[in-house]
């Protein structure tokens, strides 16, 4: 097998090969041979990457110290300049037709690539896959397609054990781009990727992620003798957990059979898959990304290879740079005797050094007394190596193209005009990869819409998007129910009744009822060519866009629109000219500016309502006179049955105001009626009002009067009491001084009588 393929005979004998060890060991001798053809550059590429990351290489020709690491400065301004932002999907119709199934099925796809792209690190997916482009020169991802399986029901019983499950159901659903090393992705020989025969990826699995893919009796016979970063060597030190089993996954395009082979099971594959995806070009990767391609071949070439020798040349140079910025020291000699020279270079700042035979020094100077070591010819070199130095990096900007992004830097003292020329010169040659990176990104999307369209239930796209649709049978069931709530329709000999209206619908259920069925949308969406004709999948730029350019765009585009109007309002305002050819030089003339999706959607509806809504045709005069006096003679006679009309109302209204009038007098008699004998017994209400409060006050007067002779009496009573109290006092008063004046004359008279 090894011989055929050697010799070039093709892929054809593959039909002869049976599942079995004849077709592990052909498929095992075509990696072999992919490996040989694609052997050198595979050791360059481990080599570049070593320089990039600054560490020893393999190949002892890069075994060097990177004194100016220009590859790494490289790859780290291309890559910001090819891409910086994810994309975003943009589904629409190819032709632009008003077909509402191709709407919908681009807004269900369009909304689940959005979704599916925001479950996972896209970016970092993205930034691998060019970053082993601008380095290794090969940039890989895949496209998985991830159903979550859930068992069904027991056959037999509630028991397992007892009986199989029926089949298993898709619990949910997802797709997402995966980053594919460079090292673990093989090729067939091919000289242009559609052409190519085969792809392999290599895995290194554990026991539990084989049982995924085989059984356990084969598993327990497979050798496990990888690492788990797929080195053989460092197997034998490795603990048993911790080793893989090396496995290919072929993708083989004439068969479209997926094949699960391994070395360390030679009997029969792993596996093999009838077309896992349905893809049309079977293969789940888009055409690599290879920033040097030749067509015819599809080996790829490292970019560094391009300029390695300009760069191994700048880095002996930036090394011959360091070697003689250390020769230079400023240095000098002087005489044994002036000992006090060497004191004074030593003296900080400020500080006063006696030094002897001071003014012999000043008289021949001090310059004379002290023989430095020349420098000149040592920055001379410097000199012109820095000027070589430069010159070697403006020819290797050159080569890689990186020197048009740095002419498209300005600076702010430029004129608008130089800043303008440089932004487009800055753009030209690197523009080759950004398209390349965008065409990249759009294979990624068509591939994940694919998938979704061929794997995806059209219940799950619904879910994810958020838009409602109704299958057939429902639509008819909601018409029947909206029959049958209508009215039925008036019995002959009854008047006729006000034009029945129609039920209102939920406004959910109403859009939807616009909208094409699920059948509908589900008969184009699962057939490739249908969907192919009538939906175009496309990503937008993966660049930011000059903010300075896009505004300016606008107004022009803003300009240009004011002035169209401006010449074209009169032209369809006189009927000269119809505004559907003019909405239509417009709407090409605004494409020319790429407004986006939504301004292009707006512009086509604009177009479809000038198609269904043609201007009315111009009026023929001898037409427009005879209408005139069908008009006149039309009013002339509404204005005489209106005269009528007026008098035979002008008659009714006055019978109805002499009516009026009566009636107002007989209830103007019963207002007066009403009012005397409410004004009567309002009379009476206040006459015993009035008798009441009168009685009320009379009793208070004669209980205040009742108090007030009360009080009068106990006051007087009082006063007399406090009289006589004081009569007493003073009759007690005088009667004592009656006693004291007789005990006094008694106490004379007996004095004297002493005497």
């Amino acid at each position: 097998m090894s011989d055929m393929i050697e010799t070039g005979q093709g892929y054809d004998s593959r039909k002869e090969v049976e599942p079995g060890a004849d077709t592990v060991t052909f498929w095992l001798d075509a990696i072999a041979l992919s490996e040989k053809e694609e052997n050198d550059w595979r050791r360059e590429a481990r080599n570049v990457i070593s320089v990039y990351r600054g560490e020893k290489a393999q190949d002892s020709s890069y075994n060097n110290d990177l004194d100016f690491n220009i590859l790494h400065a490289n790859v780290e301004t291309i890559l910001p300049a090819i891409y910086n932002s994810p994309p975003s999907p943009d589904i629409r119709r190819r032709f632009g037709d008003k077909d509402a199934t191709a709407r919908v099925i681009s807004q269900l796809l369009e909304r689940c690539l959005s979704f599916y792209q925001d479950a996972y690190d896209y970016d970092s997916m993205m930034n691998g896959v060019l970053f082993d482009g601008a380095v290794a020169g090969r940039g890989i991802a895949r496209v998985r397609y991830v159903p979550t399986m859930q068992d069904g029901e027991p056959v037999d019983g509630d028991d397992p054990s007892m009986g199989g499950y029926e089949r298993e159901t898709v619990e949910s659903e997802s797709v997402a781009c995966e980053y594919v090393n460079w090292q673990r992705f093989r090729v067939g020989k091919a000289d242009t990727w559609e052409e190519m025969p085969w792809i392999a990826f290599e895995h290194f699995l554990s026991k539990d992620e084989l049982k995924k893919i085989t059984t356990p009796d084969v598993i327990k016979d497979m050798s496990f003798d990888y690492s788990v970063k797929g080195n053989k060597d460092d197997a034998q030190e490795t603990p048993d957990i911790y080793r893989r089993a090396r496995v290919w996954e072929i993708w083989d395009k004439e068969s479209r059979k997926v094949f699960f082979i391994s070395a360390g099971h030679g009997e029969k594959p792993l596996a093999v898959q009838d077309d896992p995806l349905g893809l049309e070009a079977f293969f789940p990767v888009p055409r690599p990304v290879m920033p040097v391609y030749t067509p015819g071949r599809l080996t790829p070439v490292c970019p560094y290879s391009i300029y390695r020798k300009l760069a191994e040349e700048l880095n002996a140079i930036s090394r011959r740079i360091k070697q003689i910025v250390q020769q230079i020291r400023v240095k000098g000699a002087y005489a044994i005797g002036q000992s006090d020279l060497s004191r004074l270079a030593d003296a900080d700042d400020g500080e006063l050094i006696g030094v002897e035979g001071l003014e012999m020094l000043i008289e021949g100077g001090i310059e004379k007394g002290i023989a430095w070591w020349p420098i000149e010819p040592a920055v001379k070199a410097l000199q012109q190596l820095y000027q070589q130095r430069e010159q070697l990096k403006q020819t290797i900007y050159e080569v890689t193209g990186i020197s048009d992004i740095v002419r498209g830097q300005s600076a702010a003292s430029e004129t608008a005009t130089a800043q303008q020329i440089k932004t487009q010169w800055g753009s030209l040659r690197i523009q080759k990869l950004q398209n390349d990176v965008q065409r990249f990104a759009r294979d990624l999307y068509r591939i994940k819409a694919e998938i979704i369209s061929n794997h995806f239930s059209i219940d799950t796209m619904m879910e994810v998007t958020g838009i409602k649709l109704l299958r057939q049978q429902e639509k008819q069931m909601i018409q029947m129910q909206m029959q049958q709530q209508q009215p039925p329709p008036p019995q002959p000999g009854q008047p006729p009744q006000q034009p029945p209206q129609q039920p209102q619908l939920p406004p959910e259920i109403a859009k939807a009822m616009k909208e094409p069925s699920v059948e509908e949308v589900e008969q184009v969406i699962r057939s490739d060519m249908l969907r192919a004709y009538r939906v175009d999948v496309e990503s937008d730029s993966t660049i930011r866009s000059d903010m300075t350019r896009q505004q300016k765009a606008m107004q022009e585009f803003l300009q240009g629109t004011s002035q169209y109007l401006a010449a074209a309002g009169p032209v369809v305002q006189s009927g000269m000219m119809p505004p559907g050819p003019l909405i239509e030089v417009y709407a090409a003339f605004a494409r020319m500016f790429k407004l986006g999706k939504q301004a292009d959607d707006a512009l086509d509806q604009l177009s479809e309502t000038a198609k269904e809504n043609p201007p009315p045709p111009k009026p023929d005069p001898e037409a427009e006179k005879a209408k005139a006096q069908m008009a006149m003679e039309k009013e002339k006679a509404q204005a005489s049955q209106q005269l009528e009309q007026a008098k035979l109302q002008m008659q009714q209204q006055g019978e109805q105001a002499k009516l009026q009038m009566e009636q107002q007098k007989m209830a103007m008699d019963a207002e007066a009626t009403q009012a005397k004998g409410q004004q009567d017994a309002m009379l009476a209400r206040e006459k015993m009002y009035a008798d009441i409060e009168l009685q009320r006050e009379k009793m208070a007067f004669e209980q205040e009067m009742a108090r007030e002779k009360l009080a009068g009496e106990m006051e007087i009573k009082r006063i007399i009491a406090q009289e006589q109290a004081m009569l007493a006092s003073e009759a007690a008063e005088h009667k004592a001084e009656i006693a004291e004046k007789d005990a006094e004359t008694r106490r004379k008279s007996k004095s004297k009588a002493d005497a």
